[in-house]
């Protein structure tokens, strides 16, 4: 159930980057949807959070013989949320989360990335090593890779118009893993990170997956994700999206109901109910992509 869900994301198995997480049906009424339940919220234990699940199906790119080759164009784009909430900002191909990469070990993984954003806007930052600048310069970070500054270098920095070819070789023995992309250039990780560029890749083991056994019938990858519309707070998507003056791109915040506290969503939108058997699991990979907020500690 989304009860279920919800008390899952609380629990301390949801406070690493990535997590593996799985629960049973207990019982014949837990396979069907609740015809009385609106399609959409389900209140968190905070005030004024709201925990959601994406309907929609998410976009998954496999490998093949061996090889995962795709093109990550970063644009911009409108993330819509729950409630009537929207705002531009960047996307790695137009969706948030981004698309799911699933590969398994041995697997020779290519990357190409595209910057297809604006131009920069000119800040005191520039040209400095620290300090919010240059929100449309982007580059890529496999987070968990176990890979050299070479393959996964993120010390890169590609402007407007640019772009690389990262290169990753999945060694035969790394199992079972779930890893998270984000950009991770100096100056506009917060900007880009937190405004919608998250996806996962999902390394598969079957060998390792046949040996565990677990019964389970359905099994999701989900993003945590979470946006701060308390004008007050330190962490206000307006602010955010802003990255101190330097962003190129009016986030042009829609919020028709007014909403003021932690929007909480998991794949981006509204709420999924998952059909399973009686006595069925549910398996649940966790990526907690939430900023430092009351929430960050899922």
């Amino acid at each position: 159930s989304l009860a279920a869900v919800a008390a899952l994301a609380a629990s301390p198995l949801a406070r690493s980057g990535g997590v593996v997480a799985a629960w049973r049906t207990d019982s014949a009424a837990a396979s069907s949807e609740p015809a009385a339940r609106p399609r959409g919220a389900v209140s968190g234990a905070a005030t004024g959070v709201q925990f959601v699940v994406r309907g929609e199906a998410q976009q998954v790119v496999r490998s093949v013989g061996g090889w995962l080759n795709y093109t990550l164009d970063v644009t911009e784009g409108v993330f819509l949320l729950p409630r009537g909430i929207s705002f531009a900002t960047r996307l790695y191909n137009g969706v948030s989360p981004a698309p799911l990469l699933l590969a398994r070990p041995g697997d020779r993984i290519r990357l190409r990335l595209r910057n297809r954003l604006g131009p920069d806007v000119a800040s005191p930052n520039d040209g400095k090593g620290n300090g919010l600048r240059q929100a449309n310069t982007t580059n890529l970070h496999l987070h968990g890779i176990y890979a050299d500054a070479v393959s996964d270098d993120t010390f890169t920095r590609l402007s407007p118009g640019q772009e690389k070819l990262y290169e990753y070789l999945l060694h035969p023995q790394t199992g079972s893993s779930l890893l998270f992309y984000h950009p991770h250039a100096d100056g506009s990780t917060w900007v880009q990170m937190y405004g919608g560029m998250a996806g996962g890749l999902l390394i598969e083991d079957e060998a390792q997956e046949e040996a565990l056994g677990l019964p389970v019938a359905a099994s999701h990858v989900a993003l945590l994700q979470a946006f701060d519309l308390r004008p007050s707070s330190k962490n206000y998507l307006g602010a955010t999206l802003a990255n101190k003056g330097t962003s190129a791109i009016d986030p042009a915040i829609a919020n028709p109901s007014g909403f003021q506290g932690e929007l909480l969503v998991v794949n981006g939108g509204e709420a999924l109910y998952e059909a399973l058997p009686a006595g069925g699991w549910l398996r649940l990979r966790l990526i907690n992509s939430v900023q430092d907020s009351s929430l960050s500690g899922l």
